[in-house]
């Protein structure tokens, strides 16, 4: 229900900026069906379709602000530059979704939610590469490139490889020897079936 209400975030001012004009120029011309290549068509939406193409074509030439990333280490960087391509690749997909089934788009629950799971996992991947990037403590580092590479197999719908493993295998080892500094103050319970 929360990724439906996050999808539905994303798409409100898009829909209310590009989409609400055509629908409504449509509705008043008595057009059920447009048809873009009938000039009577293109030359009623003339004016909405003219600011949807200026968006897209303004998205597709911007280069977005990837310079502040700079400072940060190599793994948690492709981390953030992989987050931010996606996040912004993802407007083109929103938009196409919209386009594609325009009023239907409701009907459409699965897809929205795999668009806003995939969204948030890049939002999350995005946030934790740069808190990650902050840290001192290189366990801190670890975890935050091992829950990024988890979060990207998420979006690809790939699987965990004997790299990915070991790299977990390996966070786990040194926490277990050495303790991790964002653990100590939590409160743990005893463990109830010890095997």
């Amino acid at each position: 229900m929360l990724g439906m209400a996050f999808f539905k975030s994303l798409v409100k001012q898009h829909g209310k900026e590009f989409f609400e004009p055509i629908g409504r120029i449509l509705y008043e011309a008595g057009i059920r069906q447009p048809n873009l290549m009938n000039p009577l068509h293109l030359w009623k939406l003339r004016e909405p379709m003219t600011a949807y193409a200026a968006w897209y074509v303004g998205r597709k030439l911007s280069r977005g602000g990837r310079d502040s990333l700079n400072d940060m280490p190599n793994d948690l960087r492709r981390h953030a530059e992989y987050a931010q391509a996606f996040l912004s690749g993802s407007a083109f997909e929103i938009s196409g979704m919209m386009r594609t089934h325009q009023l239907k788009l409701a009907d459409r629950q699965c897809s929205m939610a795999q668009a806003s799971g995939r969204i948030q996992d890049a939002v999350t991947m995005l946030v934790t590469s740069l808190y990650g990037a902050r840290q001192e403590c290189e366990l801190t580092r670890a975890a935050a490139g091992v829950l990024c590479s988890h979060l990207q197999r998420r979006i690809e719908g790939g699987l965990a490889g004997g790299r990915d493993f070991r790299r977990i295998t390996e966070l786990g080892a040194a926490i277990a020897e050495s303790g991790w500094a964002e653990l100590h103050d939590l409160e743990t319970d005893e463990i109830l079936m010890k095997y």
